[in-house]
């Protein structure tokens, strides 16, 4: 089983020092890390092998305090996912919001899923659970078979494949929560396909040999590459001449990594000031982009916590537990958490036809409820599910918000559209609101009294 062949590698270097059982850790790895640092490193190859050189010689380093049962596939990942993630962070932000406008959703093609969904798979994969986030590594990043999966993790073949189809439905969940659509087979075609590169020829002896010289530091990193040579059977003379080269090509190639990443700070820092210099000489045009961009991805996030609300309150009415009319005394506790829910989904279906109004008039907020109708998910004269039992109009509602969403600096914090109202609850008076962001909620005064909230939460627009 490949594990135990690990773990006795592992322990013939940390024991011996031996050069040999290093090497063919390297070979056995070399393929997952690279292709792990190749996607977070947005396709710079030059990149991805620093990388991958880093990884490998904090790996020589580290060697001794790993448990000698370790899972050596998934720990070269997470070293990998880190350093990549530190040495890219700037570049890989940029990448990811190009290519999420530029996505086209509907598409089945494997290589097209591959590309939309590279930049953010490492993203994604911090979001499954441990043996789900292994099963995937095995499958994927080192391709194994389900066969393999299950002898690695202890499990049978067919509990190996279920894994893997949870964890490429909770794959597909987190991408399709970013607007980018397909199914779970494509997503498994694209990975099978493109998630595991070959590392360029040569590059896993180039990088064990240049890890250990780096590890052993000094003289003795060039003693220990003349052992090397001398182990494969090649001539005294021939190994110290290859082993004086390597040295040197190892030393060339550190100032080389070092010139480059030099590089590309001074060209971040460069781009950045010219970002900021084009923002300054046009705030508002970079304002409304930037503001469309993100209502993009969250108009589809804000339909499905509409649908879910909408579900909840049919439930109810189904139930016979919502009420035809408020008594004088408080209502009882269902009836309020269908009058809440009601609530909740009125405002926040309104919000939304309030940004996608925003989206086609120059990021405007309407000034009246009737201009956003043509919005409105369904026929304006229908009700959402329960707002008729709860008599929910926008008569009950005031517009708190008029101006440009660009203006706003605190969307998440910001009203636009509240409740005239109050309500009694056993708590006390609440009343709800809708937010710039999107979002809906209640707020509670024990006394009745919203002024000095609502004064805090409402943002009087730049051109009054």
């Amino acid at each position: 089983m490949k594990m135990s062949e690990d773990g006795a590698l592992l322990r013939e270097y940390v024991e011996e020092g031996s050069e040999r059982a290093f090497t063919m850790l390297v070979e056995r790895y070399v393929n997952l890390v690279y292709a792990a640092a190749l996607r977070i490193g947005c396709q710079d190859t030059q990149l991805a092998q620093d990388v991958a050189q880093s990884v490998f010689t904090d790996f020589a380093a580290k060697a001794r305090a790993l448990p000698r049962d370790a899972h050596l596939g998934g720990w070269l990942y997470k070293h990998t996912s880190f350093l990549a993630a530190n040495a890219v962070r700037t570049e890989r932000r940029r990448a990811r919001e190009r290519q999420a406008c530029e996505m086209n959703a509907a598409t089945d093609d494997a290589e097209a899923v591959w590309s939309t969904v590279s930049p953010l798979l490492d993203e994604a994969m911090r979001h499954l659970g441990g043996g789900e986030s292994r099963a995937v590594v095995l499958r994927f990043f080192e391709q194994k078979s389900f066969a393999a999966i299950g002898q690695t993790v202890g499990i049978s073949e067919e509990a190996a494949r279920k894994r893997v189809d949870r964890a490429l439905e909770k794959l597909r969940v987190f991408f399709a929560r970013r607007g980018l659509s397909f199914s779970a087979a494509v997503l498994g075609s694209a990975l099978e396909t493109y998630a595991a590169p070959a590392a360029p020829m040569g590059l896993a002896s180039f990088v064990a040999g240049a890890a250990l010289a780096r590890a052993a530091g000094g003289v003795g990193a060039g003693f220990s590459l003349l052992k090397f040579m001398i182990l494969t059977k090649t001539k005294i003379g021939a190994a110290m001449i290859t082993a004086c080269l390597i040295v040197a090509i190892i030393m060339q190639s550190q100032e080389n990594s070092r010139l480059r990443r030099a590089l590309r700070e001074e060209a971040a820092r460069l781009e950045a000031l010219r970002v900021e210099n084009e923002r300054l000489s046009q705030p508002r045009v970079t304002a409304a982009s930037a503001w469309n961009q993100d209502q993009v991805r969250e108009l589809a996030r804000l339909r499905g916590e509409v649908g879910i609300l909408k579900e909840k309150l049919g439930a109810l009415k189904e139930k016979g537990e919502a009420k035809t009319e408020i008594p004088k005394e408080l209502p009882h506790k269902d009836l309020l958490a269908s009058i809440e829910m009601a609530k909740l989904a009125f405002t926040k279906q309104w919000m939304l036809a309030f940004l996608q109004y925003a989206s086609d008039h120059q990021h405007a907020c309407p000034t009246s409820f009737e201009q956003a109708v043509p919005y409105w998910p369904q026929d304006p004269n229908d009700k959402l599910p329960g707002l008729d039992e709860t008599n929910v109009t926008t008569n009950q509602f005031r517009l708190l918000y008029q101006g440009s969403f660009t203006e706003i600096t605190n969307p998440s914090e910001t009203i636009v559209i509240g409740e005239a109202q109050s309500v009694l609850v056993p708590t006390g008076w609440v009343r709800a609101y809708g937010f710039a962001d999107g979002h809906s909620e209640f707020h509670g005064e024990e006394n009745g009294n919203f002024a000095l909230w609502e004064s805090q939460h409402i943002q009087a627009p730049a051109s009054q």
